[in-house]
C-alpha cells in the first residue's frame, strides 16, 4: 500500500530531533549553569567593578558550552557516555570557579586559586582550556569505527554461576579485609575521631620523593569496589529473589568498598563507586528511578559532608558550617584543586617552562615503573608530573598536584599539545564508548563499561594520563579473569542463573 500523500509531505520535511530524557535534563541543567556564570560575570562587571572577574566567568560558560554542543549535535546522547563526565569536571573545576573568586572567603581564594595573583592572572590559562575542550569536543563528535564486542567470549554470554560468583566475592571480602589489616599495621593509628578519616601516606627514607601510597595494599583492599560491581550488574538481571546469602555478600562487599575510601579520606573514590552503580543501574534496567537517584544524591552529600567534617581542622569549632563541614566541602570541590581547575591548570601553564621544562611525553609513560614499589627502587620516578608540579609550582614538599589534561598537554608539547592531546582523546573516549554501546545491556558489558571506563575517563581529565593507564591494567586484568571464571558455557549451566 502506497503512502498517502499527506504522509509523503509529512515525511520529506526534515525537522532536528528534539531533546528528550536524560538529553533533555542535561542540557537544562548544563544551559542553568551557563546562565549562571553570565549573570556573575554582570555581577562582577557592575558590583565589583572588575573587568577580569567578568571574563573569567564569560569564558567558564564558554567551556561547558562547547562541552554542551556534544548533546546538541549528537541525538542518540545517553547520560552514560563518557563526555558527561568532562562536562561535570569542567562546569565544577571551569564554570563556577570564577564566582567563587568573587564572592569565596578571601583567605582560601588567596591560598589555594589566585596564589597571590591578580585575577587577570588566570586568562590565559582560561583561553587555552577553552581551546582544549573545543578540541576534545571536536574530536568526541567523529567516530571511528568500533570492533564488535559481542562476538567475543568475554561478552557473548551471559549465563553465570551463582556459586562461582558467591566464591569470587568471599575471596575479594577476605583478600580486602587482610590488605586493610596490613595497611592500618604499617602506618598506624592514633584512634582519635578526626585520625579516622584522612589522607594517608608511608614515609620511605632516603627517597627523593619520600611520600610512599603503598599501592599494593591499597590495591588489595580495593578489589571489592569492581567485585561488588560486578555482583550489583549480575543481580540488576535476575528477575526472581536473590536469596539472603547473595544479599549478605553483596551488602559486605559495598560496606568494604566504602570503609576503605573513608579511612583514607579519599572523596572521589567513593564517589566513583557510587556513580558506577548507577551506570551500571542504567545500562541493565534502562532508567534508573527517580527514589534512587534522590536517595543516593543525599546519600552522596551526607558522605561528602562526613569525609570533610572529620578531616583534620582549625578554626571556630562553634561555627555550624565548619562542624559540618560545609565551608570545608565547598572549598575542596569549587574551590579546591580537583576536578579540572582553571587555577591549578593557569599556575603551571605560567610556570611552563621558567621553572619546570618541556617534559616532551615523559610523562605520559611514567606508568612503565610503576610495578617496582618504591620502598625497593628509591630513585624511581614519580607517577606522572604530579610531585614535580607540586614542589615546583606550588612550593609543596611532599604533596603533588595532577596536572589535569589540558596543563598537562601544555607541559609536555605546549599549545600544539593543547590542541592536539585533548582532541585524540574526545576521539578516544568516544570510540571506547562506540566499542562497549552495543553490549551495555549485557551485565559483563556495563561492568567493565563502569569500573573501566568511567574511572579512567575521569582521571585522564582531571588528573593524568599515567595515572589513567595505571587505573586501566588494575581494573581491567582481574575484571576480566572473573568475568571469564564465573560464565558457564552454553549448554552446560549447572548452579547457573
Amino acid at each position: 500500500m502506497l503512502p498517502s500523500p499527506l504522509t509523503l509531505r509529512a515525511s520529506g520535511r526534515l525537522r532536528p530531533a528534539r531533546p528528550h530524557g536524560a538529553r533533555r535534563t542535561v542540557l537544562g541543567l548544563g544551559l542553568a549553569v551557563v546562565v549562571f556564570a553570565l549573570g556573575m560575570a554582570a555581577v562582577s562587571l557592575v558590583v565589583l567593578d572588575s573587568v577580569d572577574l567578568a571574563l573569567l566567568n564569560v569564558a567558564g560558560a564558554a567551556c561547558l558550552g562547547v562541552l554542551l554542543m556534544v548533546p546538541v549535535l549528537k541525538t542518540d546522547y545517553d547520560v552514560v557516555e563518557p563526555i558527561s563526565l568532562v562536562m561535570l569536571a569542567v562546569a565544577v573545576g571551569v564554570t563556577l570557579k570564577p564566582a567563587y573568586i568573587a564572592f569565596g572567603p578571601p583567605a582560601a581564594v588567596d591560598f589555594l586559586m589566585l596564589w597571590r595573583q591578580e585575577p587577570a592572572f588566570l586568562l590565559n590559562g582560561a583561553v587555552l582550556v577553552l581551546v582544549g575542550l573545543a578540541a576534545l569536543s571536536a574530536g568526541y563528535l567523529y567516530a571511528l569505527p568500533a570492533p564488535r564486542l559481542w562476538r567475543t567470549r568475554l561478552f557473548g554470554q551471559d549465563v553465570w554461576s551463582r556459586n562461582r560468583l558467591l566464591l569470587i566475592g568471599l575471596v575479594a571480602i577476605g583478600v580486602a579485609a587482610l590488605s586493610m589489616v596490613l595497611y592500618v599495621d604499617k602506618l598506624g593509628i592514633t584512634g582519635v575521631l578526626q585520625d579516622v578519616s584522612r589522607k594517608r601516606f608511608y614515609q620511605v627514607e632516603g627517597a627523593e620523593f619520600e611520600r610512599g601510597a603503598l599501592g599494593y595494599y591499597r590495591w588489595g583492599a580495593s578489589v571489592v569496589g569492581p567485585v561488588f560491581l560486578f555482583a550489583l550488574a549480575w543481580a540488576l538481571t535476575r528477575r526472581g529473589r536473590l536469596g539472603w546469602t547473595v544479599v549478605a555478600v553483596i551488602a559486605v562487599l559495598v560496606a568494604m568498598a566504602v570503609v576503605f575510601p573513608f579511612f583514607n579520606s579519599s572523596r572521589t573514590k567513593v564517589l566513583m563507586i557510587l556513580i558506577e552503580a548507577l551506570v551500571i543501574w542504567k545500562c541493565v534496567r534502562g532508567r534508573i528511578p527517580r527514589w534512587l537517584v534522590v536517595s543516593m544524591g543525599v546519600g552522596m552529600l551526607a558522605l561528602l559532608l562526613v569525609l570533610t567534617a572529620l578531616r583534620p581542622k582549625t578554626g571556630d569549632l562553634t561555627d555550624v558550617s565548619q562542624v559540618l563541614g560545609v565551608d570545608a566541602l565547598l572549598e575542596t570541590t569549587v574551590g579546591g584543586r580537583h576536578f579540572l581547575d582553571l587555577s591549578k591548570t593557569s599556575h603551571i601553564v605560567e610556570g611552563v617552562p621558567d621553572r619546570i621544562g618541556y617534559q616532551y611525553g615523559v610523562s605520559y609513560v611514567a606508568w612503565v615503573f610503576m610495578p617496582v614499589p618504591r620502598t625497593v627502587w628509591l630513585d624511581k620516578p614519580p607517577l606522572g608530573a604530579g610531585p614535580i608540579i607540586g614542589r615546583e609550582i606550588f612550593d609543596m614538599q611532599r604533596a603533588g598536584v595532577p596536572p589535569g589534561m589540558i596543563a598537562e598537554a601544555y607541559l609536555n608539547f605546549g599549545v600544539l599539545g593543547v590542541v592536539l592531546v585533548p582532541l585524540l582523546i574526545g576521539v578516544g573516549l568516544r570510540w571506547v564508548y562506540e566499542t562497549f554501546r552495543p553490549v551495555l545491556s549485557n551485565a559483563a558489558g556495563a561492568t567493565v563499561y563502569a569500573v573501566v571506563l568511567i574511572p579512567v575517563a575521569w582521571t585522564t581529565v582531571t588528573g593524568g594520563f599515567s595515572q589513567m593507564v595505571v587505573a586501566l591494567f588494575v581494573a581491567l586484568l582481574p575484571l576480566a579473569v572473573i568475568i571469564v571464571f564465573v560464565q558457564v558455557r552454553k549448554g552446560r549451566r549447572p548452579h547457573a542463573v
